[in-house]
C-alpha cells in the first residue's frame, strides 16, 4: 500500500511538472499569426435578388432585375505579439466582396440579356488589440477589439460619383476560443465587424459574426 501510495505521488509530481514545462514553452513563443474565415450573413441579407415588379408593366415594356449573387466570404490574416498571458497587440487584414448581375427581362418575365456584371469588395486594415481571460495549456478564452480603415471599391459609384469610398471600421470580438497545443492551434470566435461612411452610407454592420481559424506560435 505504502509503494503504491508513492508511486501516485511521483507520478503527480512528474505530471505537474510536464504541464509546468509545458505551460513555461508556451510563455516563450510570444508571436502568433493565425488565417482564417468568416461569414457573410449581413450581406446576404442586404444584397440579394430582387423581386419581379408587383404591377402589370405595359405592352412594350421591360423591367430590370439585379440576381445571381456571390459572397466571397470573409478571408482574413491576424498577427499578435502576446506581451503576457492576458494581454496582446498586433494587427490584421480582411478582405470580403459581392459579385451579382443586372438582367433585363419583358413585361412577362422572359428574359432579354444581361445588362452588366457589378461587384464591390472591402479590404479592411487595423490594429487589434486582445484580451485572455482564461489562459491554458491546451484552452484558452479572449475577447478582442480593433479600430482602422476599410477601402470600400468596385463597380459601383456613390452619390458623388466615387468608385473607391475609405471609411472608419471596427472590429469585436466578443467571445472567442483557442484550442492547440505547442506551436498550432485553432481559433472559433463571435464577434461582428462594423464600417459606414454616414449614416446613410453602411458598409458592414454585425458582418463576420462568426470566424474560424487556424494558427501558429513561434
Amino acid at each position: 500500500m505504502k509503494l503504491k501510495s508513492t508511486f501516485v505521488f511521483i507520478l503527480s509530481l512528474f505530471s505537474a511538472a510536464t504541464m509546468a514545462e509545458s505551460r513555461a514553452a508556451r510563455d516563450t513563443l510570444k508571436h502568433e499569426i493565425r488565417i482564417g474565415w468568416g461569414d457573410q450573413l449581413f450581406e446576404t441579407l442586404v444584397w440579394r435578388n430582387q423581386n419581379p415588379p408587383g404591377t402589370i408593366l405595359p405592352d412594350g415594356s421591360a423591367f430590370m432585375r439585379n440576381e445571381g449573387y456571390r459572397y466571397s466570404q470573409h478571408i482574413f490574416a491576424e498577427y499578435q505579439y502576446r506581451f503576457n498571458k492576458w494581454f496582446s497587440l498586433g494587427g490584421m487584414f480582411d478582405g470580403s466582396g459581392v459579385t451579382w448581375k443586372s438582367n433585363l427581362y419583358d413585361r412577362n418575365g422572359n428574359f432579354i440579356r444581361t445588362d452588366g456584371n457589378h461587384n464591390f469588395y472591402n479590404l479592411v486594415i487595423m490594429p487589434t488589440v486582445q484580451f485572455t481571460y482564461l489562459y491554458h495549456e491546451y484552452v484558452s478564452l479572449h475577447s478582442g477589439i480593433g479600430i482602422g480603415l476599410n477601402i470600400n471599391g468596385g463597380s459601383e459609384q456613390d452619390i458623388y460619383g466615387n468608385y473607391t469610398v475609405c471609411a472608419m471600421a471596427v472590429d469585436i470580438t466578443y467571445f472567442g476560443v483557442t484550442v492547440g497545443h505547442g506551436h498550432w492551434y485553432g481559433s472559433f470566435d463571435l464577434g461582428g465587424l462594423y464600417s459606414m461612411k454616414s449614416q446613410n452610407v453602411v458598409f458592414m454592420a454585425s458582418s463576420k459574426i462568426f470566424r474560424a481559424a487556424i494558427g501558429a506560435r513561434f
